[in-house]
């Protein structure tokens, strides 16, 4: 697949699954959450199936669980668990793969739930964490990904 045929393919994917992210939350969620969504760059895809093949992991795209990502952070780890049932049990497809790093934390410290998904060519994930994990995610990601990937 291209690259400029992946960007548009995801774009299309990501805009789908946002407004069906949101519309679910409107429906069966009232209190106040954040969402952010990104699309995986070719340069972090191509980095992630090289560390898989170095690591004898399967290593094509489709392996690749969050070419398009999702984050959805409340205020409480009760409304945490509360959305990850709440699309285990509505969402409109089977996950591929659920990671729970909310009960078992990683070493680093990071803790959510992962739902995978694919749809179509186009793996994406969605991640359920407080607002709390939510800011250390992001204030630690690029020192991850340097140490997972090396330097992007």
């Amino acid at each position: 697949m291209t690259e400029e045929k992946l960007n548009i393919k995801a774009e299309l994917v990501k805009d789908v699954i946002e407004k069906e992210i949101i519309r679910l939350l409107e429906l069966s969620y009232k209190k106040t959450y954040n969402l952010d969504s990104r699309i995986k760059s070719l340069d972090k895809i191509e980095k992630k199936i090289e560390f898989r093949k170095n690591n004898n992991v399967p290593y094509s795209i489709c392996d690749i669980g969050d070419v398009v990502g999702f984050r959805i952070s409340v205020e409480s780890e009760e409304d945490v668990v509360f959305l990850q049932e709440l699309f285990l049990n509505i969402w409109v497809e089977e996950p591929s793969c659920l990671f729970d790093f909310f009960n078992e934390p990683k070493s680093n410290g990071f803790k959510a739930f992962i739902l995978q998904f694919k749809q179509g060519e186009i793996p994406y994930e969605i991640q359920f964490m407080t607002n709390e994990m939510r800011e250390w995610v992001n204030l630690t990601h690029e020192e991850h990904d340097n140490l997972k990937y090396g330097k992007m």
